[in-house]
């Protein structure tokens, strides 16, 4: 039951629109499935919940509204029926009814399609790859809007015969990628893969959102020029592809065996250590860091020892310890909250980090084959 308010995630709250804070429930007679569509006019959902449906029927109601009634339903089967065109009556296993008064199913914004004839390219998703990269390359996706060629992620399909592709996403601070599968689909007229493209921000936070028990094995996605779709047993995602360049990440992404700065040769630190560990002792040293100056002092030693010290909240100290060092040390300024969102993102994978001077940016690797990118913070 708790299905039927799924995409109320997509709901556009603040909107001037009225009808963008509905959600579009319908149903036709002879069919064992309701529909909940939701949109905010860029990212749209339309979710598919089993019912015995006695008559068909459409109505808009408000997202929240809803939920609340769900809400407070408790465990069983709800009965729905369009009373009159934008109302909605609902009957809850506990006694309870509802009537809510909402919107006829006319004045609900049509939903954008992606259809065969304009698609450009096509892919099968294996949920074991999609996943795990949406997740641990969604922390790095830009929240400010002024930077339109950031707020999303970039799926970059492989160009070749290979299936193995990346989702990778930045917000000029640091960077997340992570391989995600692209397998070509089965019917020949969608064989090609798609060119690069970006998605939204919206879109990446609702399907990682999604339950477990829910997620299906395998999501088909279609593109077209301005639209994506991702379509599952249970539900169908259309969004808008954000426009604007995505930065050339590999370019980007340091190497080699020294660094030159300040007129000085560096030579690269690596360390391996466990995510959890390096989480750990980045919580314990956030309490004493300020709300503006967000920097940690990272001292890199064969251990990481971090330090912040704030002259109002105190000071606080923690060391990481490490699997492997080369011995090579430095000292740089960091972000702690990158840097816990990274120990979240590997997960419980060890990863190796890289660094040079303190001018220069941190990459850490997984052998699952994550990369993550911090840049460091004048002291």
């Amino acid at each position: 039951m708790t299905q039927l308010a799924k995409g109320g995630a997509i709901v556009e709250k603040n909107s001037t629109v009225p009808a963008l804070a509905h959600l579009h429930i319908r149903a036709e007679s002879g069919q064992r499935w309701l529909y909940v569509d939701a949109t905010d006019l860029e990212v749209s959902v339309s979710w598919a919940i089993e019912a015995t449906v006695q008559s068909s029927g459409a109505v808009a109601v408000q997202a929240d509204a809803f939920k609340r009634v769900l809400a407070g339903a408790g465990k069983g089967e709800i009965y729905l029926h369009v009373s009159e065109p934008g109302e909605l009556s609902i009957t809850c296993p506990n006694g309870a009814k509802t009537t809510l008064r909402g919107l006829p199913a006319k004045d609900f914004p049509t939903l954008p399609t992606v259809d065969a004839d304009n698609t450009r390219g096509a892919a099968s998703l294996p949920a074991e790859s999609f996943y795990p990269a949406v997740e641990r390359t969604l922390p790095a996706v830009s929240s400010e809007e002024s930077r339109f060629q950031l707020p999303g992620a970039l799926f970059d399909p492989p160009a070749g015969e290979d299936s193995s592709g990346l989702i990778v996403s930045t917000d000029g601070h640091r960077l997340h990628s992570h391989p995600c599968a692209f397998e070509r689909c089965a019917d020949g007229k969608t064989r090609t893969l798609p060119d690069p493209f970006l998605v939204p921000r919206k879109a990446l936070s609702w399907l990682s959102k999604l339950p477990a028990k829910v997620r299906p094995e395998r999501l088909y996605l279609a593109v077209s020029d301005h639209h994506f779709r991702l379509t599952a047993p249970r539900f169908t995602l259309v969004s808008r592809i954000l426009e604007g360049s995505f930065p050339d990440y590999e370019r980007v992404i340091k190497t080699g065996q020294t660094s030159k700065s300040s007129g000085k040769t560096y030579r690269r630190l690596e360390l391996e250590l466990e995510p959890a560990a390096l989480g750990q002792a980045v919580q314990a040293v956030i309490p004493a860091v300020g709300d503006h100056a967000r920097a940690v002092r990272a001292n890199l030693n064969g251990a990481i020892e971090l330090t912040a010290i704030h002259p109002d909240l105190g000071e606080a100290t923690a060391t990481c310890p490490v699997l492997k060092s080369n011995g090579v040390e430095t000292e740089l300024g960091l972000n702690p909250d990158y840097l816990l969102a990274m120990a979240k993102a590997a997960g419980e994978e060890p990863f190796t980090l890289h660094a040079w001077s303190p001018n220069d940016q941190v990459v850490a690797h997984t052998a699952s084959g994550g990369r993550f990118v911090l840049m460091p913070i004048r002291l």
